[in-house]
């Protein structure tokens, strides 16, 4: 892991939050209280960082504005907040962070850590995207991106399998419904045969009209499904986390048991 940038204008938040990373992780933690430090510190630093915690408010940036400056650097970012209200996590999230936390609750720095852990663990994790939709495609990755998955792309459900078969070490298919040179449920139950739940998750996106479809992806293969409109970007990190949370536990499995 590379060094981990701090951005939070509380004294006493910011050195418990350093003081915990540092520790847990053994890499500098470099720690700025506004946004004009944060900048400087990217120009010096020329972004080499692993993730970013990021304090939403700022006495120079008090609407979100660091958030933008550090994720257009291509850095993950994880963001503190006080609110929980709708507009404020709808603005976070369309930002293309990777997580928030709310600063007040009393476990954050434990949340922090093993939000950071998680990050460093779905390096390893290759994902597999299939839409028909070139720009969909793009958006889905970019969101897997920023988790910092490995990502491959198909625009369609033959291509998939060719490429399910060629890279062994899929952990995670994520399609959509209207993927239509083949059934979708066909395209489900060709994965499961040679691929079991616990080695491979599947998650299907369906239209929002048709609620029957999640029924028959689940009942065809499927891990589980997501409504495709509207969007909400952390449900979809929830169900991927879940998705994989089922095939690395049975990876721990298999090699305690070797």
């Amino acid at each position: 892991m590379q060094q981990i940038l701090l951005v939070e204008d509380s004294m006493m938040f910011g050195r418990m939050a350093k003081k915990r990373l540092e520790k847990d992780f053994q890499v500098p933690v470099i720690w700025a209280q506004s946004l004009a430090a944060t900048e400087q510190i990217l120009e010096a630093e020329n972004g080499n960082f692993s993730v970013a915690l990021l304090d939403l408010n700022l006495p120079d940036a008090p609407q979100g504005e660091v958030i933008d400056k550090v994720v257009d650097r291509g850095i993950s970012a994880l963001v503190f907040t006080t609110s929980m209200k709708a507009d404020v996590r709808n603005m976070i999230w369309e930002k293309k962070v990777a997580d928030y936390i709310i600063k007040e609750d009393p476990n954050s720095l434990d949340y922090i850590v093993s939000a950071i852990r998680q990050l460093e663990r779905n390096q390893d994790s290759l994902v597999l995207v299939v839409d028909p939709s070139d720009s969909r495609r793009s958006y889905l990755s970019e969101l897997l991106y920023v988790r910092k998955f490995r990502v491959l792309n198909a625009s369609d459900c033959v291509s998939a399998l060719a490429i399910i078969n060629q890279y062994p070490d899929i952990k995670l298919v994520i399609t959509d419904f209207d993927a239509s040179d083949l059934d979708s449920c066909l395209f489900c139950q060709k994965v499961r045969e040679k691929h079991p739940f616990e080695e491979l998750g599947l998650i299907g996106f369906i239209p929002s009209e048709d609620r029957l479809a999640g029924i028959k992806y689940i009942k065809s293969g499927a891990t589980d499904y997501l409504i495709k409109e509207p969007f909400i970007a952390e449900e979809f990190y929830l169900k991927i986390s879940r998705a994989l949370e089922i095939v690395n536990l049975n990876t721990l499995l298999q090699k305690a048991t070797a």
